[in-house]
């Protein structure tokens, strides 16, 4: 299985590749996978999957983040949903940005933070990518509805079930919040009760930069 995972799909080159996304996810056995998108000089596109492994206390604090990414994702649909229907009632335009906007439920998390304050323990960009891979569900609920989406009708989001499906953790943003050391990774998380950033670190099974030309960033 970990050879699946880092197996570059049909066999492409592994030359001049730039990992520029981290998607981490966490697996019950408490091991987990570094996924980092690639892209190639001529635009071809493939996902590298390198298994992590944790110790049990990092696993478990994993696991705490992807909960915590559950409850907002599902807190922010709950959101959306009383947004649309006042959408439909009244018109309001705030609403409707709200609800349908690409950004709309993005902006609402600096709010739902002083409200909250165990979301300041997730790192920014995982916190507020849940709320833009939410919103673009939205999105393909809206192409879907309108004919502009092809494929398979879909329906609105529906709210996540953490114990069915872990909630992945992404990093987007070119390094911040992520660090790699040949094997060593080390994810950067919020910050506790008195402020201090929380770490934690894994040992990839195999380095990244082993892949030639390959470049972190």
């Amino acid at each position: 299985m970990a050879k699946e995972l880092i197996k570059i799909k049909e066999e492409m080159s592994v030359n001049d590749k730039i990992i520029n996304t981290l998607n981490f996810v966490a697996f019950l056995n408490f091991s987990a996978s570094f996924m980092a998108a690639q892209r190639r000089r001529e635009s071809v596109e493939s996902v590298l999957k390198i298994p992590l492994n944790l110790d049990q206390e990092s696993a478990q604090i994993l696991d705490g983040q992807s909960r915590i990414l559950n409850w907002a994702y599902n807190r922010l649909l709950e959101i959306s949903l009383e947004a649309r229907n006042k959408f439909i009632e009244t018109g309001d335009k705030e609403q409707g940005r709200i609800a349908y906007s690409k950004r709309g439920l993005r902006n609402l998390l600096p709010d739902m933070k002083k409200e909250h304050q165990f979301l300041k323990s997730v790192h920014s960009s995982p916190l507020k990518n849940a709320a833009l891979r939410l919103s673009k569900s939205i999105e393909d609920y809206q192409g879907s509805r309108k004919g502009r989406r092809k494929g398979k009708k879909t329906g609105w989001p529906k709210y996540r079930s953490w114990s069915q499906k872990f909630f992945s953790l992404l990093y987007d943003e070119p390094k911040k919040g992520f660090k790699v050391d040949d094997r060593e990774l080390t994810l950067s998380l919020g910050t506790n009760a008195e402020g201090k950033r929380l770490h934690i670190t894994g040992m990839l099974e195999k380095s990244p930069f082993s892949f030639k030309d390959t470049e972190i960033r």
